[in-house]
């Protein structure tokens, strides 16, 4: 996954770089600032929801295969007291319900895979969306991520102001959800 965020962060940034390097070469010298995206990642409290929201999913996952292996396995069992015909019976109920299960697995993995990807796709636009935020107010025009950067002195380093801006993108995103009304006669004293 660090692959993938890494890649699509060096290509949306490197477009950008391009394209900021030639204006900025008409202009003169180029603003450059530098920001770690794995940091940011790493360090955003959108990864931290999004692993328990990823958590959450698997386990679910589990605890229905889990289940269903149980299901698979009680029917097995009760095929030793039934007559060759209706075991016969049986066995077939028990192939398709392993079916259904095998089934139901290659669909839950291309849930989480589509889950993954759905995130690290919101993920890197809100990221994007801060870096050209904060370049901007910084006057700015090449932002490069820190893997790209041989050296650096850590003065154009945008890291923590990248992550100060979505950490409050977060908080004021889940500010509405996690605010529960007060009830009726209930005025915060004792």
């Amino acid at each position: 996954m660090r692959y993938a965020l890494t890649v699509t962060a060096i290509v949306l940034i490197g477009v950008a770089a391009a394209s900021a390097a030639a204006a900025a070469a008409a202009a003169g010298a180029p603003k450059i600032g530098i920001v770690d995206m794995q940091r940011v990642y790493e360090e955003s409290k959108y990864k931290a929801e999004y692993e328990k929201s990823l958590q959450e999913l698997v386990t679910s996952i589990r605890v229905k295969l889990s289940e269903g292996l149980q299901k698979i396995e009680k029917m097995k069992q009760d095929m030793f007291l039934l007559t060759d015909e209706a075991r016969k019976r049986k066995q077939a109920e028990i192939t398709g319900e392993q079916n259904k299960l095998k089934e139901y697995r290659a669909t839950a993995e291309r849930e989480v895979e589509e889950r993954k990807r759905q995130y690290l796709k919101e993920f890197d636009e809100k990221v994007t969306a801060i870096v050209e935020e904060v370049a901007t107010a910084k006057g700015l025009n090449l932002v490069l991520n820190s893997v790209m950067v041989i050296f650096n002195n850590g003065t154009l380093d945008l890291t923590d102001a990248v992550l100060t801006k979505l950490d409050a993108l977060f908080d004021s995103e889940h500010a509405e959800t996690d605010t529960e009304p007060k009830e009726a006669g209930d005025d915060g004293g004792d």
